[in-house]
C-alpha cells in the first residue's frame, strides 16, 4: 500500500487566526509557521477523509477571508485538491476520476485481454489559469498543465512537482 494523507495550504491567513479557528472548532492539527504568507495545516480528521478536508478548507477560507487549498492523496494512486477562496469552492482536481467506482469486472470474470488493454482514466478538473493567478505564478501555465495532465506512477511525485512550482 502507498501513502495516504491530506493537508491544507492557507494563503494570506494570519497564523493566530488559523490557530484560533482550529481551537474553536476543536480540531487537532499540526500547523506550520507562516512562510511568505503561507502556512500548512495537517489536521487529524482530514488526513484520511477527503470530505472532511474539503469541508475544513471551505470553513477556514470563509472564517479567515483567505485562500485554502486542500490536497489529499489516497494510497499513492489518487491525488485530489479543492481550492477554496473566501468560503467558496473555486476549483477541483482528481488525478484518477472514478477509481473508487464499481469494479470493472465481477468477481471471477476477469478477462486478461481486457485487463491488458485497460487505460486508466484521464485526470479531470484543475483550472490552470485560476491556480496560476491564485498562487502568483503566471509564468508556470505550461508547466502546471503538464503536471496536472500527465500520468504519474506515484501521485506523491505529482504532488511534489506541484509544490516545486
Amino acid at each position: 500500500m502507498g501513502g495516504t494523507y491530506g493537508n491544507i495550504v492557507m494563503k494570506n491567513a494570519p497564523l493566530d487566526g488559523v490557530l484560533l479557528y482550529l481551537q474553536q472548532v476543536r480540531r487537532t492539527a499540526l500547523v506550520s509557521q507562516e512562510v511568505n504568507a503561507y502556512c500548512v495545516i495537517f489536521e487529524e480528521r482530514s488526513e484520511f477523509d477527503f470530505a472532511e478536508g474539503k469541508a475544513l478548507a471551505l470553513e477556514l477560507s470563509e472564517f479567515m477571508s483567505a485562500t485554502a487549498l486542500y490536497v489529499g492523496l489516497n494510497d499513492n494512486d489518487v491525488l485530489v485538491y479543492w481550492l477554496c477562496i473566501n468560503g467558496v469552492d473555486i476549483d477541483y482536481y482528481d488525478s484518477s476520476p472514478g477509481i473508487f467506482a464499481e469494479p470493472i469486472f465481477a468477481e471471477g470474470e476477469i478477462d486478461l485481454h481486457e485487463v491488458s488493454n485497460y487505460q486508466p482514466p484521464r485526470p479531470e478538473g484543475g483550472d490552470i489559469s485560476v491556480l496560476c493567478a491564485t498562487f502568483d505564478v503566471p509564468e508556470a501555465t505550461s508547466e502546471l498543465e503538464q503536471i496536472l495532465r500527465s500520468r504519474f506512477t506515484f501521485e506523491t511525485d505529482r504532488h511534489e512537482s506541484l509544490v516545486r512550482l
